[in-house]
């Protein structure tokens, strides 16, 4: 369970990315299983790869190697997933790049039970 546009952002923002990394021909690879209480998400591509110089700040706001980027994608991508009980991992290599997500399954997510109380108190 979770909030449909959020999670659409993420992956929204994560496959851009993917696009932005790859060239023409290239491949992006989007796959899914569940794990015990989770759904594994890895999105994954064949493009340039993320410079080890950079790894270490690619979810801090405002940083960017695009000439169009805002900085801000990863970061609120990492936030949502952190909001929805998830996580975000990248495991760069080069010529490679897979984003691993996780979320809960069960309804005792985050955002489920945040939501519960929210309505409990009004």
């Amino acid at each position: 369970m979770g909030v449909r546009d959020q999670l659409v952002q993420v992956f929204l923002n994560l496959i851009l990315n993917a696009i932005d990394a790859t060239d023409t021909g290239g491949r992006i690879l989007v796959r899914a299983e569940v794990r015990e209480d989770r759904l594994v998400i890895h999105i994954e591509d064949n493009g340039v790869g993320i410079a080890p110089e950079h790894q270490s700040r690619l979810f801090q706001p405002y940083f960017t190697t695009k000439k169009h980027g805002t900085g801000l994608g990863l970061f609120v991508t990492r936030t949502l997933m952190e909001e929805h009980g998830g996580t975000i991992e990248v495991t760069p290599q080069p010529g490679q790049t897979c984003f691993c997500l996780r979320l809960p399954t069960a309804p005792e997510s985050s955002l489920v039970v945040q939501a519960a109380r929210l309505h409990m108190s009004s």
